[in-house]
């Protein structure tokens, strides 16, 4: 019986022992937690810009292979012309689609990415043809 009280006695004191306990290691864990999603967002944030970054690139690329490879000339075949057209159209597609994903992501951080000219001049030089 002597047991049962004494039992009784350690479980109510240790209760409120592990309550200031894991009070502290809440706040602790919080503190953790908030540092860990600020370096996450950083690391988002920073790949995003160098996305944007690999993006332009990739539109400048795509402009200069269209000045260098596209149809201009009067001794490439009217199918080879169409080909070529195509396979620009269908690049301007899939750039439009990351500028989109892009513009979505830098918009979560409030940066702006303007509309890429390179790829307007390629649609109006491509719609012409």
């Amino acid at each position: 019986m002597w047991f049962h009280l004494w039992l009784d006695s350690q479980l109510s004191i240790r209760p409120s022992l592990d309550l200031v306990g894991l009070g502290k290691a809440n706040s602790v864990h919080l503190q953790f937690c908030t540092v860990m999603v600020y370096r996450v967002q950083d690391k988002f944030k920073t790949g995003l810009l160098s996305s944007s970054e690999e993006f332009k690139r990739q539109v400048l690329a795509l402009l200069e292979d269209f000045r260098a490879k596209g149809p201009f000339g009067s001794h490439i075949l009217c199918t080879k012309a169409f080909e070529i057209i195509a396979n620009i159209k269908l690049q301007l597609i899939q750039l439009k689609e990351d500028e989109a994903s892009l513009r979505r992501g830098l918009a979560i951080f409030k940066i702006d990415l303007p509309p890429s000219k390179e790829i307007a001049k390629v649609e109006v030089v491509c719609g012409r043809i």
